[in-house]
């Protein structure tokens, strides 16, 4: 059986993988692995956490803090974790990563008081230069809105061929744009 720190090591190359190749993962998978985490740690909440295990712990509570961002699905099971992770106190985090968490759990509660009221609006892939790393753009709502010579996000860009593919092949890849910030929420493959 692995033991917790062998159970961490295989869940960050997993988690890596889930948040930085993102094209093809729902952010619903990277939801569930959020509370996968929250179950590993209850129940090995008697384990000795040693530096290394505080460590790679840490690393991959601060990635999905970062990744939290982008992907709004993970709000929710972000802030249960940290508080998860304050309920127990010293047991998995030194000083330094205690005070980072409850920072960001105090963010998160911050922007919860705040009401954003923001409109993705959905756009389809129509052509894809993979030489340039752009594609263009077709409002899904209204066909008359393009976007062209659009840029997407690195972690997409490198699915570029990928992406390329599926769309000379009629396949529907969907991505979603928050309009108030141009910050580009999810690409998907549709049906």
């Amino acid at each position: 059986m692995a033991t917790f720190l062998e159970k961490l090591q295989i869940f960050e190359k997993d988690q890596v993988k889930a948040i930085t190749a993102s094209f093809g993962t729902k952010p619903k998978a990277v939801k569930a692995d959020v509370q996968k985490l929250r179950g590993w740690i209850e129940a090995n909440k008697e384990v000795k956490a040693s530096t290394e295990i505080r460590a790679k712990l840490f690393a991959i509570i601060e990635r999905y803090h970062r990744a939290h961002v982008s992907l709004a699905t993970l709000h929710a099971p972000l802030k249960a974790l940290l508080e998860d992770l304050l309920r127990l106190d010293h047991h998995f985090l030194d000083d330094d990563g205690l005070s980072k968490v409850t920072g960001w759990l105090s963010s998160l509660q911050e922007s919860e008081d705040v009401e954003i009221v923001s409109h993705i609006s959905r756009w389809s892939i129509e052509m894809v230069d993979e030489s340039k790393g752009l594609v263009s753009l077709v409002n899904t709502e209204n066909p008359d809105m393009w976007k062209e010579d659009y840029r997407l996000p690195h972690e997409y860009i490198i699915q570029l061929g990928k992406i390329k593919y599926d769309v000379e092949r009629g396949v529907s890849i969907i991505v979603e744009i928050d309009d108030d910030t141009n910050v580009v929420q999810s690409v998907e493959k549709q049906g």
